[in-house]
């Protein structure tokens, strides 16, 4: 199984690869034909657009900031003062826990981060704002 590459892209992936210290000219001839006909192995051209993903993500602080803003939620809708919010944000604090669950769920499940880094960079974002809030 092979994934179509654009020319730029092989020419990326084959400096990102020299740069990791691959020696390309030993590539047998399948692996030449592939660079020729602008087409790498699926699982090749997955880890190396993986490697030039400009995303910074660390998982571990992402879990955290997550457990960081269930206690937020909970400590807010449960304390005796959650019945002075407004419609629309006693709302939004109905709906963020289950919400945040699957994105945790989603977190740890393999290939997910590295198939959406934008999307991952914006969700990172935005749990970040939301705790900087409080």
């Amino acid at each position: 199984m092979t994934a179509e590459s654009s020319p730029e892209e092989v020419e990326a992936i084959k400096a990102q690869l020299a740069g990791l210290g691959f020696d390309l000219a030993s590539l047998d001839e399948e692996g030449k034909d592939h660079f020729i006909e602008s087409e790498l192995p699926k699982d090749v051209a997955d880890q190396a657009r993986s490697l030039t993903t400009d995303v910074d993500f660390d998982l571990e602080v992402e879990e955290q900031q997550c457990e960081n803003l269930h206690a937020l939620i909970v400590s807010l809708t449960g304390s005796s003062n959650s019945d002075r919010y407004c419609g629309s944000v006693q709302t939004a604090l109905q709906d963020l826990p289950p919400l945040l669950e699957a994105y945790r769920r989603e977190l740890n499940e393999p290939g997910w981060c590295e198939e959406r880094p934008k999307e991952l960079a914006l969700a990172s974002d935005s749990i970040q704002e939301l705790l900087s809030l409080d």
